[in-house]
């Protein structure tokens, strides 16, 4: 694979992931979302979960699953922030990496 098609590749997988990054942006502007995903499951449901944890009369399987579950809506508020920040920094060096693409296409004559 040459130098051009790798580097063009690579910009290709920025623009997806600042595609991703804006779908989450508007995603977090939707009032819906943020009641049922946010609100209801990261926060209130996941609270619930993290309570039954805590119970002694439930065995410790169940305990056990319901910390994982009420670990599931920090992952994914932290999922859903992570790539953002992916995106941010892919958005940043998409320049570069087009400038890079532009010289490797003189150097080769494409």
């Amino acid at each position: 694979m040459s130098e051009v098609t790798e580097l063009e590749n690579q910009k290709d997988q920025y623009k997806e992931l600042i595609a991703i990054r804006d779908a989450i942006k508007r995603l977090e502007s939707n009032p819906d979302f943020k009641k049922i995903i946010i609100d209801q499951y990261c926060i209130k449901e996941c609270a619930r979960y993290i309570g039954v944890a805590g119970d002694p009369a439930i065995s410790k399987e169940d305990r056990d699953l319901a910390l994982e579950m009420g670990k599931a809506g920090q992952h994914l508020k932290r999922w859903l922030n992570v790539s953002i920040r992916i995106g941010d920094h892919a958005e940043n060096e998409l320049p570069e990496l087009e400038n890079a693409i532009t010289e490797a296409q003189s150097q080769s004559g494409e």
